[in-house]
């Protein structure tokens, strides 16, 4: 197995991803997740929204009893979230956008998202045959 020498009589092996980071930060590259300016886009704070707004919405409406099924629906929310602003990127939409679809995937929850999605899909089936 191959190693690199890193000084000091300290190797890592050559088929981890360390050599990557070991390269990246020996030429100086900057490491952009410890810029605290990254960590305010609108790609890390609308998810953080939409979690923070769904675990709210299911300990307010008590729709989930166990906090894993609340996290869990969160999370999800927060997953759409990103996808919803993948889209607004590929549609060259403004990343304020993110934010409004984040409070509405947030509040709206996935189970109605996935009745509406249900509703549309039937409807444009039936539309279409």
């Amino acid at each position: 197995m191959s190693h690199v020498s890193l000084g000091l009589g300290k190797t890592i092996n050559y088929n981890s991803a360390a050599w990557f980071a070991l390269f990246l930060f020996h030429k100086g590259y900057k490491v952009p997740w410890k810029n605290p300016q990254n960590w305010l886009s609108a790609e890390l704070l609308a998810p953080l929204l939409s979690f923070g707004l769904a675990l709210l919405r299911t300990m307010y409406t008590d729709d989930e009893p166990s906090w894993a099924k609340r996290v869990i629906e969160s999370a999800m929310c927060g997953l759409i979230t990103m996808s919803a602003g993948a889209l607004f990127d590929a549609m060259e939409m403004s990343g304020d956008w993110e934010f409004v679809a984040a409070g509405a995937i947030g509040f709206l929850g996935v189970d109605y998202l996935k009745m509406l999605m249900k509703k549309i899909i039937n409807k444009k089936l039936k539309d279409g045959s």
